[in-house]
């Protein structure tokens, strides 16, 4: 009768285990979604700039060609007043360039301040020169300085205050749900180049209990990895058993 009992409880478990991680794999799928579209929102932007930087091109080989033109017919000429006037439409010909506006910044960063990184807000935790290791979202990333901004001056900039309320992110995840151990390998391979590459210093893959096979792989593959400093299972509501949180 007892065992009949925690067995009903074991279900009943199961069966919540089961909506819950559900609930996170569409909630994962709407994210992956967005950065999809993002990144093709990405792609085209470069691809109009590129077009943009074509162009000028074009219309500055031109320009240059042309005033050379004009300064090969001023060489021509012996009158000094055409030569002059010739010289000087070749300098009309030019285009105007104006130098590259420098963004020079005094500002001095310390341990413990709220910063701005992109789309997210952290905490720096340390500084060197020219980076910092930030904690955001409960996880850390190396960042340049020169990609942060801090908050104060942010709010500063803001003639009125408005309050939106953000969902909390975990961090950069991997989902291997479903996947044959040598496939789970290569999307880990590239997973963790591309978290590596982007400065995250502590991403999240799941992998599921099932049958066993696909955790060892996991396991394995994060013990040979060079970039691997340490891993463990991820604590209780971030997948427990069935996730590594890994700290690169």
């Amino acid at each position: 009768g007892k065992n009949h009992e925690k067995l009903n409880a074991l279900i009943e478990r199961s069966s919540e285990l089961e909506r819950e991680l559900q609930s996170k794999h569409e909630k994962l799928d709407k994210e992956l979604e967005a950065v999809y579209e993002e990144k093709k929102e990405l792609k085209s932007l470069k691809e109009t700039i590129y077009q943009e930087l074509k162009k000028e091109k074009e219309a500055l080989d031109h320009s240059y060609q042309k005033a050379i033109s004009e300064a090969k017919e001023a060489v021509k000429s012996k009158d000094e007043k055409e030569l002059h006037r010739a010289l000087n439409r070749a300098n009309k010909e030019l285009p105007k360039i104006k130098p590259h506006e420098k963004i020079k910044s005094d500002y001095k960063y310390k341990v413990g301040e709220s910063v701005q990184y992109r789309r997210t807000q952290g905490t720096i935790i340390s500084l060197k020169p020219k980076e910092a290791l930030i904690e955001a979202d409960g996880m850390r990333l190396r960042v340049k300085l020169t990609e942060l901004k801090p908050i104060k001056e942010i709010r500063s900039k803001k003639k009125s205050q408005v309050t939106i309320e953000k969902e909390k992110r975990s961090g950069l995840k991997l989902d291997l749900h479903g996947l044959r151990a040598e496939e789970a390998i290569e999307r880990m391979d590239v997973f963790l180049s591309d978290a590596l590459i982007e400065g995250w210093d502590e991403v999240l893959i799941y992998h599921g209990i099932g049958t066993g096979k696909l955790s060892y792989a996991v396991k394995e593959f994060l013990k040979a990895h060079p970039s691997v400093k340490s891993f463990c299972d991820a604590p209780q509501n971030m997948g427990g058993f069935g996730a590594k949180l890994v700290q690169l």
